[in-house]
Order: C-alpha cells, then structure tokens, then sequence
C-alpha cells in the first residue's frame, strides 16, 4: 500500500505537533534568556533558518505551550 502524499502545509503541522509533544514530554531545562538565544543562534546555523524567523518560532512556540499549561492549572 503506498504511503499517503502530505502537503508541505500538512507537513509541518505534524512536525509542530510532534516537536511541542516532545517539548511536553522531555520539559525545558533553561529558561535563561541568554542561553535561549544563544542555543536558538546555534540551531539557526546548523538549520540555515534564519535568526530572526528562529527567533520568532521559538517565542510562539514558547507561548503556546505556558498557554495550554496554565490552561490546564486553572482548570479551562
């Protein structure tokens, strides 16, 4: 049976969905602002995204997950 065709859009949907499971699933160890950049300044040079899209992503993506966090501690 062939293997169904994704969308890049579909694409990388799955892959957001699965990098934020891992992130629930492993946790940040680091959250010092300095570290992050510096970490996101690594991850842009092995990528070749650049730093200010890195930067971006890595803020929602953040944001994201403390939202559906505190989502879950205030019971919403």
């Amino acid at each position: 049976m062939p293997l169904p065709k994704f969308t890049n859009v579909r694409r990388n949907e799955i892959a957001y969905l699965l990098l934020k499971q891992q992130i629930r699933e492993k946790g940040i160890r680091n959250l010092n602002g300095n570290d992050l950049r510096r970490e996101a300044g690594g991850l842009s040079k092995k990528t070749g995204v650049k730093m200010d899209e890195m930067t971006i992503f890595i803020t929602e993506l953040f944001q994201n997950l403390l939202g559906e966090a505190l989502q879950g501690l205030n019971g919403d």
